[in-house]
């Protein structure tokens, strides 16, 4: 049971979204294969709802079954804000 909590929380929306964008940055400006980021992340369909939920945002763009963080987010995660 215990080990299903902790795999939720690591599952959540949010984390997932925070994996996501985080792996699109470190190739940044390359384009990731979004079952690429299925497979690293691990969450199953959580991660196709966080990468729909990033890109209705505006944080990352998708071509085709590839996104990449959009030039605002590059931009944001070059400033290194505390």
């Amino acid at each position: 049971m215990l080990g299903n909590r902790k795999r939720e929380g690591r599952c959540s929306n949010a984390a997932v979204q925070r994996a996501v964008l985080a792996l699109a940055l470190e190739t940044h400006p390359r384009w990731s294969a979004m079952k690429d980021l299925r497979r690293e992340i691990g969450c199953g369909g959580v991660t196709h709802h966080a990468i729909r939920d990033l890109i209705a945002i505006g944080l990352i763009e998708r071509k085709s079954a590839t996104v990449r963080p959009t030039p605002a987010a590059a931009h944001f995660e070059q400033l290194r804000l505390p």
